[in-house]
Parts: structure tokens; sequence; C-alpha cells
């Protein structure tokens, strides 16, 4: 081969080599966001609301409902070594006035869990050091926000990153990750679905970088070494190699969301099934409103959600609720539609809406106020029906 050849191919080798090096500190130095898994990552759709408002959108707007005085937002209930983990960081708007909020975590062992003040965000994030805190050892098996104020006040929370101690602790849980199965997805069936606790840095690219430094190697063998025969043989075997253990990786992944599939959904029936799935809370809420609520005979019903666009919640509420003809149009009621006998269902807390109870009359900013009553209300939604056309 020609040197100019050789040299060609070395820098090329050498490009894809600084590229791996790349995408690993990258790996090395993200911090580590939250979401199933330890140190695990949830986005903010995950998280577990257990007083307060549904998840919305990237961001989760919570609430205190009405008659209460707390919020409760479970972000992992995932095993997490604390050991790992020296402090987080939760992004958020500043707290309303009068409104005190906490971090929580709960060890395996422990009844009872333990609470720690929450900072003022800066610049919106609140950095709070763990390592620490009394009780933040072991296995934390739950972790989250608490926060006490009145009726109304609301909390905008937009994801919370765990921060590992150190380069070593960091590496532990990148490899944890890329070597723990992702939750099925649609996405998980033909991929191999980047783990979020690296950055966002899929097993692809980890795969990608060890062959470049074999490419590497290769090519300095080409231009140094005595056995330049067998630097192409090298990188043959190599790719082969990585090939098949992607493979196996993504098998094995099948394999896990298999046994979890079965141990989930074995033995139910299709209502069954349907509530132990990931939207089973709107499904609850859909039968409630479909035998509790609305008559038998298809009705007329807007779904009113704080998003615009094909979002995820809003979606699925429209098809189980279904025969009824659902309408889903955004953030504001489409009045000129609306008619005296529809219903409207407001999923969540949608900001600018209020209901006077004295003139029975629902006022959505921007839109004329409607003549209303109030049928049904639940941490999930408030559920309206329209008495007379708007005014």
């Amino acid at each position: 081969m020609a040197v100019k050849s050789r040299v060609l191919l070395a820098l090329l080798a050498l490009l894809f080599a600084l590229a791996g090096l790349l995408l690993s500190a990258r790996a090395l130095y993200t911090e580590i966001p939250i979401v199933a898994g330890p140190p695990s990552m949830l986005d903010p759709e995950g998280f577990e609301v257990l007083e307060g408002t549904v998840p919305d959108g990237e961001s989760l707007v919570v609430s205190i409902r009405p008659g209460g005085e707390r919020i409760i937002v479970r972000a992992s209930a995932t095993p997490i070594d604390a050991s790992v983990i020296k402090a987080a960081d939760i992004a958020m708007e500043a707290l309303p006035e009068g409104m005190q909020g906490a971090i929580y975590w709960r060890r395996a062992e422990a009844r009872r869990p333990n609470l720690a003040p929450l900072p003022a965000p800066v610049n919106g994030q609140a950095h709070l050091a763990l390592a620490h805190l009394p009780g933040w050892s072991g296995s934390v098996s739950e972790i989250g926000l608490l926060l006490r104020g009145q009726e109304g006040q609301a909390l905008t929370l937009h994801g919370i990153s765990l921060v590992p101690h150190s380069l070593t602790s960091k590496l532990r849980a990148d490899v944890a990750a890329l070597l723990r199965p992702e939750t099925w997805s649609q996405r998980s069936i033909n991929f191999l679905v980047p783990p979020r606790t690296t950055g966002g840095i899929p097993l692809t690219s980890v795969a990608a970088a060890a062959l470049g430094f074999v490419v590497l190697f290769a090519a300095l063998l080409l231009l140094f070494g005595k056995t330049r025969p067998a630097a192409p043989t090298v990188v043959v075997f190599a790719f082969i190699l990585v090939w098949l253990a992607l493979d196996a990786r993504w098998q094995s992944v099948l394999q896990h969301n298999l046994a979890d599939a079965a141990e989930t959904y074995t033995g139910k029936n299709w209502s069954a099934k349907q509530a132990a799935g990931r939207d089973g809370p709107l499904y609850r809420y859909a039968e409630e409103l479909k035998h509790s609520v609305f008559p038998d005979v298809p009705q007329r019903i807007f779904i009113i959600h704080n998003s615009e666009g094909h979002k995820y919640a809003r979606l699925r509420l429209q098809y189980h609720l279904l025969p009824h003809n659902v309408y889903n149009f955004g953030k504001e009621l489409p009045t000129r539609f609306s008619r005296a006998g529809d219903y409207v269902v407001f999923l969540g807390k949608v900001p600018g809406v209020s209901f006077d109870d004295e003139a029975l009359r629902l006022n959505i900013k921007g839109q004329p106020s409607i003549p209303a009553e109030r049928i049904h209300r639940s941490r999930m939604g408030t559920v309206f029906r329209i008495t007379r056309e708007a005014s």
C-alpha cells in the first residue's frame, strides 16, 4: 500500500477515534439526570403525582387541590445507591409566596421518609447537597418533592438531576445504565434505545467508539507494524464482534420486555390490562367519567389541556372516552361550536380558568364566560356541563 494512502487511512481512523473520545467525555462529565434506575432518570411525564395535578408535557405543573394543603411528587421509586450521589439539582420555577418545599427520600429499610428543606432556585435551579444529610445512606427506595401551601398555589417542575460523587461513581453508573434493560417503547422493538443516565449516549455510539480505536490500531499497524497483512483481518473481526454484541444486547432487552409484559398482563381481562398499562390513571379516570358522569348515549365532549398539539395524555384520554364524540382542540374552548348540553373536561391544571359558583359561569381567559355547572372534580381533572350558549 502506498505511503500516501496509509497516511490518509491513519488520519481518518484518528478522526474516528477522536469522535469516540468526545462521546466518552460527554458521557463521563454529564450529570446523571433522574429517571428509572440507580441513579435513574424520570421524564417529567413519568413523575407520579400523589397529591396534585397530572403530568403535563415537558414540564410538570402541580397545584394544591381544593380543600388540600400540600403537593407530593414522587420522582423515582427505583432503588438508588446513596453512596454514589452527592447532590440533587431541581429544575423548577420559584415557589409562590408562602409555599414551603422539601425534598424527601425513603431508605429501603426505613418506614418514615427523611426530609430536607428545598433551597430557593437560582436561575431556575435549586441545588441541594445530599452527602452530609442525616439519613442519606444505603439504598434509597424513593425520592421526590413535598410542598405545603394554600389551595390553588402551583409549582412548575422541569426535572431533577442527581450529581455523582466522582468520575469513578459516574463510570459505575454509566456502565450499569448501558447494561440495564430499558423499558418497552415503540422504538425498542427495532432499535437500542439510548440510556437516559449517560446524557443520551447510546450503546451503539460506545460500540462505534470502540471500533474506532480498533481501526486506529489497525492503521498504526499498517503504517509502522511488521505484520501489515493482519491489520484488515483485525478490523473485520472487530466489526463482526461489535455487531454480534449489539445484537445480543438487543435480544436480551426484548426478552426482558417480554417477561415484564407477561408479568404485567398475563391472566388479566381487557379492562385490567388497560388499568395496568402506562396510562392506567387516564384509563381509570375515563372509566369513572363514562360510568358515573356521562350518560350512556354518546355525548359531545371537549377536552381542554395545558398543551398544544398531539400530547400523549390528552390523546389517550380521548381514546379511552370513545364512543363519545370527543373534540380535542388545545388550551381553549371553541365557543362558537359549543352548545347547551356539551361537556367540557379540563385535564389537569389549565391556567386562566375559573368557575363562579354563585353565578354558575365558567370563565376562560380571553373568551366570553359560559353558563355551566360543575358536575365532577378529582385530582385528574374537572368536568363541566354547558347549560346555555355563551352570551
